[in-house]
């Protein structure tokens, strides 16, 4: 090994070092409450080394939401190159999003953060290498769409952009539901005690598959639609889904 090849190794090795600290202090204090000595102390380096690396807590951020989308992308490959056809692959694209949202759960709401790093805070390196990784996952998504119309599966007039846009943004919708309402059902209101519905025994899975599965009815063509697993309604107790009775008067709404 080279010189060159080896402290470029050895950049990245720092650089995983301290995105893994970031990502630890990140869980246990909080975006907002985690600082960037914090993070030193917890990479064991010191804070002038950070900053070689990474100049503020946003690009740390943008940092972490590029680990996130490595793995996403490692994911989807193993998932979709498994399978023969477009429509799989479209498929599969779904599973290996829930796998991931379900693995790497941290990552997965950061990429979904309400209100990302802002790009003034950005160095130009970071912004390009979160355009090439997205671009590369969303043109993979893209392709399926056109493999499965070439093959008879997805309707011609389906616009395929439109499909993966629809068929994301439905998942990521899902998915951070489930993770709020299962992942700490201990700490949060979705999963409540007094009134209301139990999320936190709902039968995720199932409601994952079934939204992407009524998303791709329309945009299938019959042979597309021979293809996919039957569209199946269960009952709410068979989805885990109950409901305790809810408080009416105003004694009952104080006592709840």
């Amino acid at each position: 090994m080279g010189i060159i090849e080896r402290k470029e190794r050895e950049r990245e090795a720092r650089r995983g070092q301290i995105l893994d600290a970031a990502q630890k202090v990140f869980q246990s204090r909080g975006l907002s409450q985690a600082s960037m000595d914090d993070i030193a102390k917890e990479a064991e380096l010191a804070k002038g080394t950070i900053y070689l690396y990474y100049k503020n807590k946003d690009e740390l951020l943008l940092g972490l939401i590029l680990r996130g989308f490595e793995i996403l992308d490692d994911i989807m490959v193993e998932f979709t190159s498994a399978k023969p056809t477009g429509l799989e692959r479209i498929v599969a694209v779904g599973e290996s999003y829930r796998t991931f949202s379900q693995k790497e759960t941290f990552l997965f709401s950061l990429m979904n953060v309400s209100e990302p790093p802002p790009k003034s805070n950005i160095s130009s390196e970071l912004i390009d290498e979160l355009a090439r990784l997205t671009q590369k996952i969303w043109s993979a998504f893209y392709s399926f769409t056109e493999q499965a119309k070439a093959e008879g599966d997805l309707k011609a007039e389906v616009n395929g952009i439109t499909l993966v846009l629809t068929l994301w943004l439905s998942s990521t919708g899902v998915l951070r539901m489930y993770n709020k309402a299962v992942c700490s059902p201990e700490n949060n209101a979705f999963a409540a005690r007094k009134g209301g519905m139990h999320l936190e025994y709902l039968d995720w899975p199932y409601v994952y598959d079934t939204t992407m599965r009524m998303l791709l009815e329309t945009a299938v063509t019959d042979q597309g639609r021979a293809r996919l697993a039957p569209l199946e309604w269960k009952t709410n107790e068979q989805m885990g889904l109950t409901f305790e009775t809810l408080p009416h008067t105003e004694a009952e709404l104080q006592v709840a």
